[in-house]
């Protein structure tokens, strides 16, 4: 939509100039004519040039989102592998320190059944 309106522009502001050229020339019909043939050439081709530039740049553009598409992809693959493995490992390691916590509730209880008087006969 953009490239549409610079093409535009471009149109329009050769347009206007050349009215404006037309309207002040101090230079003969003959002359004129020829000024306005050698213009429209090197308009035309700068034209062709601009299409080209924009074309490019659109294929540039769609090549550019195929490759960050993939990459982008590719990353959220290894992030989710990461988490899995992490998730995993932090798995291990809780249920380690769950047998040690109960180790330590047992011992505490020893430790308590040993330091608690006996009752006098």
């Amino acid at each position: 939509m953009k490239a549409n309106s610079l093409v535009i522009g471009f149109i329009s502001g050769f347009a206007v100039a050349g009215v404006g050229v037309l309207l002040s020339t101090p230079a003969s019909g003959k002359e004129v004519r020829t000024n306005i043939k050698e213009t429209k050439d090197e308009t035309v081709l700068l034209l062709k040039d601009v299409q080209q530039a924009v074309i490019q740049l659109k294929n540039d553009c769609i090549s550019a989102a195929n490759i960050s598409k993939a990459q982008v992809n590719l990353f959220i693959k290894d992030a989710k592998e990461l988490i899995q493995e992490w998730n995993k490992d932090a798995k291990q390691h809780t249920e380690a320190i769950q047998v040690q916590i109960k180790d330590v509730e047992t011992a505490i209880s020893e430790l308590e059944a040993a330091i608690s008087p006996t009752p006098a006969k």
